[in-house]
């Protein structure tokens, strides 16, 4: 009741207000201008910023891809190949996806082929039950082995189907079936059967080469996954390989060749073109927002920076070294001044910064291990035919080796060191340093080996060491250094 009254008095005096000071037309109409005007002149505004912005960010976009077009760079997904334009003899890659999406590994055939993730693969001790098993399992795959063994040889070519991940949803299976292929290796190296085992390593490194044709980040790191797999496998076979049947020696001398083919280089060269691509194509549907008018324009500047930095990149991997390269990492990473436009364009620089961050580290560090590989193999393969192991690389030239190959690492061109220890070969790479310690091998307080694939730390052993010093020097005594 108390609420009642004071409402009808309250209504009661609006009236009396209204009824002794009415409002007059004239004073209505200047408010509601007063009040339109509020209202449209910073939506006109507001237009009028985004056509301009519109116009600018059209200007930029219209000069970079000049520069990409002029550099033959590949920013669109148009500028790459359609699959029917390609015939299938050219081109090894749908045949390859054939056979890869129709095989399949279960559970049980993931933990039999890698039981043991702390443990390298090429060092698994097997269980005479597991040694059945995995030779069961290989058999159960022929038919995809053979579709490998036919695409040897056949050119492999980027298309466009290749920015659509749906087209590479194996690149988990190539991986199972690197790691079943280095366990058949193994079993195969320890039954005296070296030719089958050197085939089965190069059908992985033939996996890494088909596996690269995937113009984004993930195939490129897929395909060094499986390349490592592959060069790390030789390491710990190499003291023991029998080369002298002419076939095995055959198989290792074409091993030698694929170990020292440039196709990573290019492939990383294509992860940047097909990273930009599928940003040029996917990056509006990766978030609403960008589809957003309002928000377009700071899209296309984003990209506009981000595909300047990717020339930059390209240019930088062609001719300068891992030292250089290094150098200019953060001035790629880095977020610029003013560019940080919020959690839209910052997603597309995280997405596309990858390739750049940590891709030319692990390039480098994959083509040191190739070439290490190949250097062991093309020892032992030496020693096959003279009965010894070379005193110095030289001596591999050009019996074994076309030439020596290059350390990745170094600032200036310089061979990958060489050593004829004792226990047999041992080759390095100076590491990221650039500073040839002579292949020391560190251990901690604990006894346990440093990690040769060191991320900088000053733990961390200096050079990259492979052979009999990295072998021989994991059963050395505990030193605390």
């Amino acid at each position: 009741m108390a609420f009642s009254g004071v409402s009808r008095r309250l209504s009661s005096c609006l009236r009396y207000t209204l009824a002794m000071h009415p409002i007059r037309k004239s004073r209505w109409r200047v408010a509601m201008r007063i009040v339109g005007l509020c209202l449209v002149l910073p939506l006109a505004l507001l237009l009028a910023v985004r056509i301009v912005w519109g116009i600018e960010a059209a200007r930029r976009m219209s000069g970079t891809t000049a520069r990409l077009r002029a550099e033959a760079f590949r920013y669109s997904p148009e500028d790459f190949p359609d699959d029917s334009d390609i015939p299938p003899s050219q081109n090894a890659i749908p045949d390859f996806l054939k056979a890869m999406s129709s095989t399949g590994f279960s559970t049980a055939d993931l933990d039999l082929i890698s039981p043991a993730s702390d443990v390298p693969l090429a060092e698994l001790e097997r269980t005479p039950q597991e040694i059945r098993d995995l030779e069961a399992l290989w058999e159960s795959k022929a038919s995809l082995f053979s579709a490998l063994d036919s695409l040897e040889g056949r050119p492999a070519v980027a298309t466009r189907s290749g920015l659509d991940l749906t087209h590479w949803g194996s690149l988990g299976r190539m991986r199972a079936t690197a790691q079943l292929l280095l366990a058949m290796a193994k079993i195969r190296h320890a039954q005296h059967r070296e030719a089958e085992a050197l085939h089965d390593l190069r059908r992985i490194l033939l996996i890494a080469r088909l596996a690269d044709q995937c113009p984004l980040v993930i195939g490129h790191l897929v395909s060094i996954a499986i390349r490592v797999t592959g060069a790390n496998a030789i390491e710990p076979l190499e003291p023991s390989l029998d080369l002298q049947d002419p076939t095995a020696a055959a198989e290792a001398a074409r091993l030698i060749e694929e170990l020292l083919e440039p196709s990573s280089e290019e492939g990383q060269q294509r992860m940047l073109e097909g990273e930009l691509a599928y940003a040029f194509k996917e990056g509006p549907t990766f978030l609403p927002t960008f589809q957003a008018w309002w928000i377009r324009p700071l899209y296309e500047n984003e990209l506009c920076r981000i595909a300047d930095e990717y020339l930059q990149a390209r240019r930088a991997m062609r001719n300068q070294t891992w030292q250089d390269l290094h150098a200019m990492e953060n001035q790629w990473v880095a977020p610029k001044t003013g560019s940080n436009l919020g959690i839209a364009t910052h997603l597309v620089q995280t997405q596309l910064a990858v390739s750049i961050d940590r891709g030319t580290e692990i390039h480098t560090r994959i083509t040191s291990d190739c070439r290490a590989a190949a250097m062991l193999l093309a020892s032992r393969l030496h020693a096959a035919r003279h009965g010894k192991l070379p005193q110095d690389a030289s001596a591999l030239v050009p019996g074994e080796l076309a030439a020596v190959p290059l350390d990745p690492f170094t600032r200036s061109p310089a061979p990958m060191r060489f050593r004829l220890d004792p226990q047999g070969v041992t080759v390095w790479s100076v590491g990221r340093d650039g500073i040839d310690d002579q292949a020391p091998v560190l251990f901690d307080a604990l006894g346990r080996k440093r990690r040769r694939w060191g991320s900088g730390d000053p733990g961390d052993s200096p050079d990259i060491v492979y052979g009999a010093a990295w072998r021989t020097a994991a059963t050395a005594p505990a030193t605390g250094k």
